[in-house]
């Protein structure tokens, strides 16, 4: 995605170039534009449905500000379940004639200016635009593959997880009493936890490789977007998980279940989540996994 910007009065504002989509001016850069808040930008588009046709304006998929976000200085977020809005140039033309102020009549005369200009210096070629959306809608439905797939798997495993666990509870008096069946079961969970483990790897790996396909989709004028964070914020959580490798060399599940008193599911959740974050490496397989550091 190439950034572009448009000079109104003596200040550049930003203009969104996603795939597809028009080039378009967000609802928040609006406010600054116009000089008012982005809730009262929202407002007069719910209130004037009828005044906002598609040509006008947009709102953004949950994909498209998931990858904004990936790009430094956007911050997008979907307030109280509303998607964030990207205006046109018509649509901050209709915007300026429902606010009603000086500033904001003044501004979109500039706004119009300023586009009539971008696109006498922006050669779109249309023919791109429509193959670079049917790659995006391709690339969606796999994403959606992959996360119908994702829950089943995740559904098929906790049901395993709690068949054994109700079972487990329900010959509990009986373990007690057969030290041998109390092993049987813990190394069945032993099994089923690394079956989980390398079930949520593989399903971690599907959702990188479209994405990063994806974006490799932006080529000529479109620049790569990064998909991992340099720098990473660690909780007091993190920081302990940190603290204990360094003294121990590594941690297992169940040391990490011991220091956290949490569930076994709950712990291997925030592993992964730490492995995510690049802090944590996964090392063996079944009984045998540990976590190192990176």
């Amino acid at each position: 995605m190439q950034t572009l910007a448009i000079s109104v009065g003596e200040q550049f504002y930003p203009i969104l170039t996603l795939p597809g989509r028009p080039k378009a001016i967000l609802d928040k850069t609006a406010a600054e534009i116009y000089q008012t808040e982005t809730k009262l930008i929202n407002k007069a588009v719910s209130r004037n449905r009828e005044r906002f046709p598609s040509d006008f304006y947009f709102e953004l998929t949950l994909e498209e500000t998931r990858v904004l976000n990936e790009v430094p200085n956007w911050n997008l977020a979907w307030s109280g379940g509303f998607a964030p809005k990207a205006f046109t140039a018509k649509g901050m033309n209709m915007l300026s004639t429902l606010l009603k102020s000086e500033v904001a009549i003044k501004r979109s005369v500039d706004i119009i200016r300023a586009f009539t200009e971008l696109e006498k210096s922006w050669n779109r070629d249309d023919s791109w635009d429509i193959i670079t959306a049917k790659i995006i809608a391709a690339i969606n439905n796999r994403l959606d593959d992959v996360r119908i797939s994702f829950d089943k798997r995740i559904t098929f495993v906790e049901d395993k997880i709690a068949n054994i666990e109700q079972g487990s509870s329900i010959r509990v008096d009986q373990q007690r009493r057969n030290s041998s069946k109390i092993k049987e079961i813990d190394d069945t969970l032993s099994s089923c936890v690394s079956k989980i483990e390398d079930d949520l790897q593989q399903i971690r790996d599907e959702f990188t490789k479209a994405i990063v396909d994806k974006s490799n989709f932006a080529v000529d004028k479109c620049a790569t977007i990064h998909l991992i964070t340099d720098n990473v914020e660690l909780t007091d959580r993190d920081n302990r998980v940190v603290s204990y490798i360094k003294t121990h060399g590594k941690i297992t599940n169940r040391e990490y279940r011991e220091l956290f008193d949490t569930p076994r599911r709950t712990a291997l959740r925030e592993l992964n989540d730490l492995i995510d974050k690049g802090i944590l490496k996964k090392e063996g397989r079944g009984r045998s996994v540990c976590y190192t550091m990176v």
